[in-house]
């Protein structure tokens, strides 16, 4: 009985010997009324000494802006450690910076943490003084009990910008594609708005002569800067229906035939009114569609039998330049109204 009252007693005196022993000084603070101030150091005391230190606390409306100062306040008030720190109060929140020096003017600990609201500084509070205690950052002793009202709100994110439009302009055949007819095209876009690229969703319609046609593509752009004027770059792809005037080999005469095939592009041009709620477009687009072949069935006097001759239509190869105008709804964030032509 007697060696356990003993083993008690050194274990007791070890634990005493083993305490930290801390002054915690009065905060400086920006935009906050002194009863807050003085409170935040309470609870500092408060939850400090529930987690084993030996807390004193500064003379009332003394404070430490520096390391220097709370080792000589440590050094007079015979502690090992010495607490200080700031509060800055933006909008509701306050930010809650602590600083911990021993009395050789090293500084041992550093921490932040932001509280939503002058009544969320209990939690934000604790969770510091836990840390400080177990010599880790506040977010690393996050648990269910106590998470901060700034953790359990929603993330902000970027608002997304999407705007619908159309484009109008003149496509230009390369060589003898869509039988070298000069067309116009009609384009009724999407954008989809980063803010460094936009996605971009397009239905086209192009007519001229014997040729017309009509596609999907969805492609992706990088915008180079984000003033009101920017050039852009990028590429698509999709599907074509067109109807295509070629000649066999060997006939002087046109024919045509329908047909459709995957398409890419890859454009670059202008955006202007970054700034606005509409945007002034003038798109430069090189496109590509691989058609499959034309097959006609004749007579052949010759042999005196029908023969089925064919026409590899191969790629079709043109360069269309547009201009248009798209809009944001004016409802809300997101688009839903038609645009207005500029002509």
């Amino acid at each position: 009985m007697k060696k356990s009252v003993v083993l008690l007693f050194f274990a007791l005196v070890f634990c005493a010997a083993a305490q930290t022993s801390i002054i915690i000084y009065e905060f400086t603070a920006t935009g906050l009324d002194a009863a807050t101030v003085s409170a935040v150091s309470q609870l500092f005391t408060s939850e400090l000494t529930g987690l084993g230190y030996s807390c004193k606390d500064a003379p009332s409306g003394e404070m430490c802006t520096d390391a220097a100062c709370a080792a000589a306040g440590a050094k007079a008030a015979g502690t090992q450690q010495a607490l200080y720190g700031s509060l800055s109060k933006l909008g509701e929140k306050v930010i809650v910076s602590i600083y911990v020096a021993d009395a050789s003017g090293a500084t041992v600990h550093t921490d932040k943490l932001t509280s939503t609201s002058v009544e969320d500084l209990d939690v934000v509070i604790g969770r510091l003084a836990r840390g400080m205690a177990e010599g880790k950052k506040a977010e690393e002793v996050l648990d269910k009990t106590n998470v901060t009202d700034a953790e359990t709100a929603e993330p902000r994110r970027r608002k997304n910008y999407y705007t619908i439009g159309a484009r109008i302009g003149y496509r230009f055949p390369l060589g003898d594609s869509y039988g070298k007819e000069q067309m116009w095209q009609y384009e009724a876009v999407a954008m989809y708005e980063l803010e460094k690229l936009f996605i971009e969703g397009r239905g086209y319609g192009c007519s001229g002569g014997d040729a017309y046609s009509w596609g999907l593509t969805v492609g992706a752009y990088y915008i180079f800067s984000p003033k009101d004027i920017a050039p852009y770059v990028g590429g698509a792809a999709g599907i074509e229906w067109a109807e295509i005037p070629f000649r066999f080999e060997g006939d002087d005469t046109w024919t045509s035939t329908f047909d459709d095939g995957p398409t890419v592009s890859v454009s670059g041009g202008l955006l202007a009114f970054q700034t606005y709620d509409f945007r002034l477009m003038l798109d430069l687009r090189y496109q590509a569609v691989f058609m499959g072949k034309a097959e006609e069935e004749i007579f052949d006097w010759e042999l005196y039998e029908y023969i089925t001759r064919e026409k590899d239509l191969g790629v079709q190869h043109s360069i269309a330049i547009t201009l248009g105008i798209t809009r944001k709804d004016i409802g809300g964030d997101r688009g839903g109204g038609l645009c207005c032509m500029p002509w």
